[in-house]
């Protein structure tokens, strides 16, 4: 889970995460506009659960970064 985080704007720090998880719980982020740090976890076939994302400066749904859209431009 990601929270009121308001400095944080991307998630290049997860770029290596990989594997199963439960899911992911990302909200409240105001200037988070950049998802592809979770490119590998998502596209590389991790099972994400459930996927919640909203509140921050760009609201991909999981089908957007799957489509390759994520983040906002």
């Amino acid at each position: 889970m990601l929270t009121n985080n308001i400095k944080l704007d991307n998630l290049d720090g997860l770029i290596n995460l990989a594997g199963a998880i439960n899911g992911i719980w990302i909200t409240e982020n105001t200037a988070l506009k950049d998802f592809c740090g979770l490119n590998t976890l998502i596209i590389g076939g991790g099972n994400t659960g459930v996927f919640s994302v909203s509140g921050n400066g760009y609201n991909p749904t999981l089908q957007d970064i799957l489509d390759g859209n994520c983040m906002d431009r």
